[in-house]
């Protein structure tokens, strides 16, 4: 279960800067609620008021970054648990065993060819 946080958290900060950088959404359903994104679009397009239009977009810049350098921190430390106990097996040598079972194996009446009557 430990591993499950930082997926939780990654997943989080996706939905934030998703939500917190849409356009079509807030268009379509919110109507006349204004949202940094179409607030951008409105400076830009409509009223070619660039300054506001670029001092907006670095407001709606600086937590979209900060969330996806919070994602990126979970990721490393969800990869650096994922594979610091991973190791690879290596099956143990038995050199007794193996020739107990290698003269088992021939002496089995299944190997033995079949007896012709």
């Amino acid at each position: 279960m430990p591993g499950v946080k930082y997926g939780l958290v990654s997943a989080c900060f996706v939905v934030f800067t998703l939500a917190i950088t849409d356009f079509g959404a807030p268009k379509a359903i919110g109507g006349k609620f204004s949202v940094m994104a179409t607030e951008i679009y409105n400076q830009v397009s409509g009223q070619q008021n660039f300054s506001m239009g670029a001092t907006v977009s670095v407001v709606l810049l600086v937590p979209a970054v900060i969330a996806f350098l919070v994602d990126r921190l979970v990721q490393r430390r969800q990869y650096a648990l994922v594979t610091s106990s991973s190791k690879p097996l290596v099956p143990e040598r038995h050199p007794g065993r193996t020739g107990a079972v290698s003269s088992t194996a021939g002496s089995s009446p299944a190997s033995s060819p079949p007896s012709t009557r």
